[in-house]
């Protein structure tokens, strides 16, 4: 066997420890790349549950909601109404529920609804028309606010652009769809008989209603818009007829009370300034 010298063991312990060295080093980096290899794995699943969470929340608040007679609550998309049902998206798979076994609906108003006030507040009949038929084609019958309140407009938008024919139509379609809306059936059809020069046969329709607003010091968004429009036809009839002061008080009953509808509120409020500057008449 081969004697060591002393400077071959010195020579063997400087490689041994070069090694040792080189070798720590390696396996140092390893585990630090397999680290931040693991932390960025449980960095990006962290992300990714957040992103799935915020979208499942985002899509739960999105649903809509049927109600049936029966107490049953129906979570999905509304699509529209056609055929005397609710046509609605669940899941994969679309299905229609008979509107006679829905006792209401939840869904808020679609973009359309919201971009149709703003064009009828702002006076811009035509866009409101093209915004707003479509929507009522596709939800007219559907047992919530907006959609009723969009299928009533739809025929005093037509008065607004003189198509009275049409108007009739949306008043008689409107009626079919919300039978319980009544007070605004009579009203719309008022309107289309000031519209066609008829006082005699528009003064019938909306006197109840005029006699029950004047009982009446507060109501529902429905009713009081109701209310209002029907004040503001007689105040138009009354004007017509000479009974300025008569005009005035349901003017001004419309503005002050039953504002409901924003529209009829500034008519109201237009021809009640109309009649005390021009005409100086004082409200009784």
């Amino acid at each position: 066997m081969q004697k060591m010298t002393k400077s071959s063991l010195l020579t063997l312990g400087e490689t041994g420890s070069s090694l040792s060295t080189s070798f720590s080093a390696s396996l140092f980096g390893h585990l630090e790349r397999r680290n931040r290899l693991r932390r960025g794995w449980i960095a990006a699943v962290m992300v990714a549950a957040a992103v799935g969470l915020t979208s499942f929340a985002a899509t739960a608040r999105a649903q809509d909601v049927v109600v049936l007679t029966s107490g049953q609550r129906l979570d999905g998309k509304i699509l529209g109404v056609s055929g005397g049902n609710i046509r609605i998206q669940r899941g994969p798979a679309q299905s229609s529920i008979p509107l006679n076994t829905v006792r209401s609906t939840e869904m808020a108003p679609p973009p359309e609804f919201v971009t149709g006030q703003a064009s009828l507040k702002s006076g811009d009949t035509a866009k409101a028309l093209q915004t707003l038929k479509p929507l009522v084609d596709t939800f007219r019958g559907l047992p919530t606010p907006w959609a009723e309140q969009a299928s009533a407009q739809l025929g005093d938008l037509y008065i607004r652009a003189n198509k009275l024919p049409e108007a009739q139509q949306a008043y008689t379609e409107f009626s079919k769809a919300y039978p319980n809306a009544s007070n605004l059936t009579n009203v719309g059809l008022a309107r289309l008989a000031v519209a066609n020069k008829d006082l005699a046969g528009a003064k019938p329709r909306i006197q109840p209603l005029v006699e029950q607003a004047k009982k009446t010091k507060y109501a529902d968004e429905i009713n009081g818009a109701a209310f209002g429009q029907a004040l503001l036809l007689m105040g138009q009839i009354d004007e017509a007829e000479g009974r300025n002061t008569e005009a005035l008080e349901n003017y001004l009953t419309t503005v002050t009370i039953f504002y409901q509808d924003p529209d009829a509120a500034t008519q109201a409020q237009a021809r009640a300034d109309t009649l005390r500057k021009e005409k100086k008449v004082i409200a009784p």
